[in-house]
């Protein structure tokens, strides 16, 4: 894509440093990968859901996309952290699972 370099965010101050333009961030929870993903793909918001384990990230780029979010709790969120993951990140899962697979159908 013709104007935008991907780098990660260690690279950034790098980036700006040798840059004749400023890096722009754009990871989990960023409005502008939302905007990004989802225009870019012609993705209707409305049929789009984000599956993660990490609410801070995951769940809270779903929020800033508008769309829906399945909170998987076999990663880094468990079922004890989950009220305080919430509220520390200011996010809420649409859907909560127990783990990936479920979706595929499978049993665990």
């Amino acid at each position: 894509m013709v104007g935008i370099s991907w780098v990660s965010r260690g690279c950034v101050a790098t980036t700006n440093a040798n840059a004749d333009r400023k890096a722009t961030v754009c990871g989990k929870p960023s409005s502008f990968l939302a905007e990004l993903l989802l225009g870019r793909n012609e993705l209707d918001a409305s049929r789009t859901c984000m599956v993660g384990d990490r609410v801070s990230t995951d769940i809270a780029w779903a929020q800033t996309a508008g769309v829906d979010s399945i909170l998987v709790l076999s990663g880094v969120t468990s079922v004890a952290s989950v009220a305080q993951a919430c509220e520390e990140a200011g996010a809420q899962p649409t859907y909560v699972m127990p783990w990936f697979g479920l979706l595929l159908g499978g049993a665990k």
